[in-house]
């Protein structure tokens, strides 16, 4: 995976996309995924929004999507699974 967000100076607000997989995976429709993630929050909020892009459609299957309203907010180990809806070449982006 590889980087290209940036920051705003002064304010630290990561704007994205932030991670995209270098390569993509090919999945069968149906095929099953899951990750774990965690959020740690420190001097800032956060917003984690993440989803599996097919790259021969276009299509997007969101993974994430939550917000840390306070500043010292982190989430427990939390489990994610998706199903891929098509065959295709799949990216994660978060």
């Amino acid at each position: 995976m590889s980087s290209n967000g940036t920051v705003s100076a002064g304010y630290g607000i990561m704007r994205g996309p932030a991670i995209v997989s270098n390569n993509p995976i090919a999945l069968k429709a149906k095929d099953e995924l899951s990750f774990d993630w965690k959020a740690s929050g420190r001097s800032d909020a956060y917003d984690v929004y993440a989803y599996l892009l097919n790259t021969d459609t276009g299509e997007t299957i969101k993974l994430i999507d939550q917000t840390g309203a306070l500043a010292a907010e982190s989430t427990p180990w939390t489990n994610v699974k998706a199903q891929a809806t098509k065959d295709g070449n799949y990216k994660f982006v978060f």
